[in-house]
């Protein structure tokens, strides 16, 4: 287990693709109940919180015997969320924070552990996961953001569309470095408290991507790469093949 690092998990009630979505069934448990139990599972954290905008959502995870903050439902994402969350908490300027996607239920323990263990080096940094892939589909994909990276796991630029370009076509093979972007994030109190008081930034507006932001203002962001999680869930068929999955792994 990591040594005083915190999981918060920023759950939004109001989704387009999927109304009410922290609350739809998976397994017979609402998805963000699934995404405690799993992070929970991997013993990872000294603490997992839900930061939640809804009543229902708070009623569920509480039920369940996890803690759960109550936060204003016009914060504007999931990052101010969890800010907003270390503040309701009064958590020391030094606490590490991972904010795990409340729509990650199957993210794995891998994954988690790498973002905890490099917070506890980079004390400044901001810390997120990255999974290699040569996959055209995701490469093509809008929806999944992909990371130029530079030495020592730093990020230069995220985006959606299929980055970094290999204009000689027989570099690809040789090359292997695509990477798709996990959102997942890992930062200090203080260094959260840092970027959410950043202006928004030309770049942000364009990709729709927060972590523009703050690269555009000059923060560093370290990406160590794991291995491939299943995907989350943000559509009505991303729930039908979470459950199916979720079916397989436990029977």
């Amino acid at each position: 287990m990591a040594s005083n690092v915190i999981a918060i998990i920023p759950a939004r009630f109001a989704s387009t693709r999927l109304p009410a979505k922290p609350l739809v069934d998976l397994g017979g448990e609402s998805l963000i109940v699934r995404v405690c139990q799993n992070v929970k599972q991997a013993d990872v954290f000294e603490r997992i919180i839900v930061a939640c905008d809804h009543s229902d959502i708070l009623t569920a995870v509480r039920n369940a015997g996890f803690e759960a903050v109550f936060t204003g439902p016009s914060i504007p994402s999931g990052t101010d969320r969890v800010a907003a969350a270390a503040k309701e908490l009064n958590l020391p300027d030094h606490a590490r924070i991972v904010n795990v996607q409340g729509d990650e239920p199957f993210i794995s323990k891998a994954c988690l552990q790498a973002v905890a263990n490099r917070l506890e080096i980079g004390q400044d940094s901001i810390v997120t996961a990255i999974e290699r892939t040569d996959s055209d589909a995701v490469l093509l994909d809008r929806n999944a953001v992909k990371v130029a990276m530079g030495v020592n796991e730093r990020a230069l630029y995220f985006s959606r569309s299929p980055i970094p370009h290999v204009r000689d076509v027989e570099e690809i093979n040789e090359m292997g470095w695509h990477f798709r972007h996990i959102g997942i994030y890992g930062y200090t109190k203080e260094t959260l408290m840092r970027i959410t008081q950043l202006p928004e930034h030309q770049l942000e507006r364009m990709e729709k991507l927060e972590q523009l932001r703050w690269l555009a203002h000059g923060e560093l962001i370290i990406c160590p790469c794991v291995e491939p999680s299943p995907r989350g869930v943000d559509t009505p068929e991303d729930l039908e093949i979470a459950n199916e999955l979720y079916a397989q792994i436990h029977g």
